[in-house]
């Protein structure tokens, strides 16, 4: 399975992540959502702040922090009590730019989040993590979504020496010339991050049908996605194919709204060189 690749040489600096948010839960320091961040920390490059919801938990996790011996900043945020939980993560994330909010699966919820939100359950990853991207272009928003995704995703994917597979369902079976013009996108959009064609898996029939199982046999570790916000409600309310593509899968997630997905700089599309 192919691996996201570093850029080529003479290729655009790679333009990273460079702020991310860790919610770390009470009792974090133990287990494998602590050792994910830990990864996070070691191979990413990015500055990390963590956001303890226990502050009796800083001492022991700065303690593992130090032990990495990181040449990355790593700062903390003690959760104060007296404000909600969501809200102040939000807050604090707004305060320091950050690029990336990391969370746990089942203990944060959120009515909306303006940066690509990162969903951590309690699985390991693997060495060489897993990571697979369900894209759609078949709307200006959701190819919009597409180039976050690969922006974000794919950046994460080469810094975690991640294989990472690209699936599409074409839910338009009859209409030649509509399939043409969404092929057209999507190999424009491969092109863009200069991702190997042998990445791309491409699936005939509505994706809320036949993207499910296919996430539910191959436990991939990572899932990256787009979210639609609907009334505030960015958990609860997704279209039908995130839903349910968020409930085949036991692994993490990454969310990517709307209007977190600015089109990326020309550098950023190097992130994805070809494999030669």
């Amino acid at each position: 399975m192919p691996r996201a690749a570093a850029p080529a040489s003479g290729a655009a600096e790679v333009e990273k992540l460079t702020k991310i948010l860790a919610v770390v839960p009470e009792g974090g320091s133990q287990g494998s959502l602590f050792e994910k961040v830990a990864r996070l920390v070691r191979q990413t490059g990015a500055d990390i702040e963590l956001f303890l919801t226990a502050p009796s938990d800083y001492f022991a996790i700065a303690a593992q922090i130090r032990a990495l011996n990181c040449d990355v900043a790593v700062g903390f945020t003690l959760h104060d009590g007296s404000t909600p939980l969501a809200q102040a993560v939000l807050e604090r994330a707004a305060e320091v730019h950050a690029d990336l909010l990391v969370a746990p699966r089942a203990q944060l919820q959120l009515d909306a989040c303006p940066i690509p939100l990162l969903l951590l359950g309690k699985e390991p990853w693997a060495r060489e993590p897993r990571f697979a991207a369900a894209i759609d272009v078949a709307e200006e928003d959701s190819e919009a979504i597409a180039r976050n995704i690969m922006h974000t995703g794919g950046f994460l994917a080469q810094r975690l020496a991640a294989h990472l597979d690209i699936l599409y369902s074409e839910r338009e079976i009859e209409d030649t010339r509509v399939r043409m013009e969404r092929a057209v996108k999507l190999a424009r959009l491969v092109r863009e991050y200069h991702v190997g064609c042998e990445r791309l898996q491409v699936f005939d029939g509505l994706p809320e049908k036949t993207l499910p199982p296919l996430l539910a046999a191959r436990h991939y570790d990572v899932l990256m996605l787009g979210a639609v916000q609907r009334h505030r409600k960015l958990l609860s309310e997704f279209r039908s194919v995130s839903k349910r593509l968020l409930s085949a899968t036991e692994g993490d997630v990454l969310l990517v709204e709307p209007r977190a997905a600015a089109a990326p700089p020309e550098s950023t599309r190097q992130q994805l060189a070809h494999q030669a």
